[in-house]
């Protein structure tokens, strides 16, 4: 997001964003007649994580970057990290609504803030694990299941 100006797009898409990834009512507000503009509440990082696919994607179609990524470098995760702080700059500091727009943590002064100790590049985590070996990363809840996956039935209880 560069300016202020593209903020009613981008809540629109951040909203059908948020509801396909299965956020509730609390955080998306439809309006309820023809034509109005939706309500989103969410922290920071998640609008800069839409505001990231849609850079991502319009930088793919001007040529300046490659449509998938190559290797491990130049993760989702970086180019996270770099709009979260090009949204942070843009964004008003507090919580009230601006063009459809709530940030619950607008007024934390380190809404913006990465860990610094957070290193993607040497991570032993196997992506590829669909059964939830690494000690929860896929499946369990990572408290002395040894990472193991939760059946459905167990998921609901």
């Amino acid at each position: 997001m560069a300016s202020e100006m593209d903020l009613p797009s981008m809540v629109a898409g951040a909203a059908d964003m948020i509801r396909y990834c299965g956020g509730g009512e609390e955080m998306v507000t439809v309006p309820a007649a023809a034509g109005g503009r939706p309500i989103i509440r969410c922290l920071l990082g998640h609008f800069a994580l839409a505001c990231c696919f849609v850079r991502s994607m319009l930088e793919a179609k001007a040529g300046l970057r490659p449509r998938r990524r190559l290797g491990l470098r130049g993760t989702i995760y970086e180019q996270w990290e770099t709009e979260l702080a090009r949204t942070d700059a843009a964004l008003p500091r507090d919580n009230r609504l601006h063009n459809g727009l709530i940030i619950t943590d607008g007024t934390d002064p380190n809404r913006g803030v990465v860990d610094d100790d957070h290193d993607v590049s040497n991570s032993e985590v196997d992506i590829n694990d669909m059964e939830g070996t690494n000690g929860g990363a896929a499946g369990g809840d990572g408290e002395g299941d040894g990472g193991a996956a939760a059946s459905p039935e167990e998921r609901l209880a």
